[in-house]
């Protein structure tokens, strides 16, 4: 089996790895681009959510930022906030509080948040060669709705690429 580990140089482009084959290190020296946004490894821990703003993969896009003492964001058209637990790779949020404007444009994004917020989800923090990290939130149960996919790092939001919204 081969396993990258996280990058050791990226100088002028060309990042330098170890790679684990069959029980022996190998350096190996490969452009920073082939690494990016491939995954260097997972968690699924309370720690790996917070303290970035996670940005989904729906259009439109919507935010979320979990802290210390509860969640916050925007589903695209609502602000929300309220609280989430997390019991080993289960995830659950609890009493969520909502604006409530209507978004017609919004609806699917809107639609997959609410599933999120009352199901229990499963995820998965992967951590990516390149400093950014990609969150998969998967509901659970009978009609819970496909997975969400969010990310992190910096650039610009797709909505908007002169807002400067981390992601």
């Amino acid at each position: 089996m081969v396993r990258p580990h996280k990058p050791l140089i990226n100088i002028f482009g060309i990042t330098a790895a170890l790679i684990v084959a069959f029980g022996l290190v190998v350096a190996a020296v490969v452009p920073a681009k082939a690494l990016d946004n491939k995954t260097c490894f997972k968690t699924s821990n309370a720690a790996s959510l917070r303290g970035v703003t996670w940005v989904s993969d729906l259009n439109p896009a919507a935010k979320i930022t979990f802290g210390p003492d509860g969640v916050g964001g925007n589903d695209s058209c609502n602000a929300f906030g309220g609280n989430y637990k997390v019991v080993g790779n289960i995830l659950t949020f609890d009493r969520i509080i909502m604006t409530m404007r209507f978004c017609y444009e919004n609806q699917a994004t809107q639609r997959a948040f609410g599933r999120m917020f009352n199901s229990r989800n499963r995820f998965t923090v992967h951590h990516l060669f390149g400093g950014k990290r990609r969150l998969i939130v998967e509901p659970l149960g009978s009609g819970a709705g496909s997975p969400i996919t969010f990310t992190t790092g910096i650039g610009k939001h797709p909505k908007n690429p002169n807002d400067g919204v981390e992601r």
